[in-house]
């Protein structure tokens, strides 16, 4: 019996204590995991940062800190070479509210770029529930209307009806009328696509004016996101890929391949690659003169960025405020009058030395 009871008494002692080396192991266990997790954790975040701040421009209006740590917070200066092509865009100026139409929503605004003396400019075209082609810079008319629908689904009379919030008497307007007011300028055309499936109204549009002299083959680019302009690739006219920053996609291709945009840029036979400012790193920008593609950016709202970047070889930007940008360039060469040719070569470097002090 006492040897029995030795028995249960130390099978009670290992069932009491053999749990306890477990607990210990499985804490233990439990540490390592979460220092394993934390340590990826901050080489993965320290690696994407890394690629954020290679590939991404921060400038130092918007964000001081990250600029700081670029270096993108000396003073630029000048800028006395010849002045980069300006493009006007009537679009908005910033997200808008319903009191405060963005320019170019209203008749006015659509004079801006022309006042301002801009090398081209920059319409946005869809098409109605017709086919007809018109000009607005959203794609819904809520914006501006007491309307919620789209502006492919406005019926010709949709151009008009739609009661204004705002004291806008053209928010949606035909292409036709918009061109048949300001023609006679004999301006440098860029018509942005937004949609896509309008090739052969756009294509007989632009055909029928170039037939009677109202415009020439040679003012006119076409813009559009990679979708979109891939249908316009055998036209024969010359052709933008625009990058837009509000698709997280191209966020990723801009943090983390941003060659990619050049590629496919190649792929559509653009020569332009419209991207916004903060896309423009060093490495892009000097790997697109590298492969010939004309970068043109739009999204400043600083005279200091505009010079930031010709100086560094920019050769055009797309802004709805232009006399922003011609600000910018108040010292610089005048740009020619003549339309910027289409070509694959780059444009040469300007002999033009900086002064001292301005950031390389």
């Amino acid at each position: 019996m006492i040897c029995g009871s030795r028995e249960i008494w130390d099978s009670r002692i290992l069932i009491h204590w053999k749990p306890k080396p477990m607990v210990l192991t499985k804490r233990i266990s439990s540490k390592r995991l979460l220092l394993s997790v934390t340590g990826t954790a901050i080489v993965l975040f320290g690696v994407i940062a890394g690629f954020v701040l290679k590939h991404l421009h921060f400038s130092y209006e918007t964000s001081r800190t990250l600029a700081w740590i670029q270096g993108n917070h000396h003073p630029v200066g000048e800028f006395y070479a010849t002045r980069p092509t300006i493009v006007g865009h009537p679009g908005r100026k910033s997200s808008s509210h319903a009191s405060e139409p963005p320019a170019g929503k209203n008749s006015s605004g659509v004079q801006e770029p022309f006042d301002a003396n801009v090398d081209w400019l920059e319409v946005d075209v869809a098409a109605s529930a017709d086919r007809q082609l018109v000009t607005f810079y959203d794609e819904r008319v809520d914006p501006t209307t007491n309307s919620e629908e789209r502006v492919s689904d406005l019926e010709p009379v949709g151009l008009r009806v739609p009661t204004q919030r705002v004291n806008s008497q053209r928010a949606v307007r035909s292409l036709a009328d918009l061109f048949k007011d300001i023609q006679a300028r004999h301006q440098n055309w860029i018509f942005n696509i937004t949609e896509s499936g309008i090739k052969s109204e756009l294509l007989s549009w632009l055909e029928e004016r170039i037939a009677n002299h109202d415009l020439e083959h040679e003012r006119v680019i076409l813009f559009g996101t990679d979708e979109v302009i891939e249908e316009y690739r055998l036209s024969g006219y010359s052709l933008g890929y625009v990058v837009n920053s509000n698709e997280s996609l191209h966020w990723l291709k801009a943090i983390f391949c941003p060659s990619k945009m050049l590629t496919r840029c190649n792929e559509l036979d653009c020569h332009y690659l419209v991207i916004p400012g903060v896309f423009a790193a060093p490495t892009l920008l000097k790997n697109a003169e590298t492969q010939n593609v004309k970068i043109w950016i739009n999204g400043l709202e600083s005279a200091s960025e505009y010079v930031y970047f010709a100086k560094r070889r920019v050769q055009g930007f797309v802004t709805p405020d232009p006399q922003l940008a011609l600000q910018a360039f108040a010292h610089a060469i005048p740009a020619s009058d003549q339309p910027e040719p289409a070509s694959d070569q780059p444009e040469p470097a300007s002999d033009q030395p900086e002064p001292a002090g301005d950031r390389s």
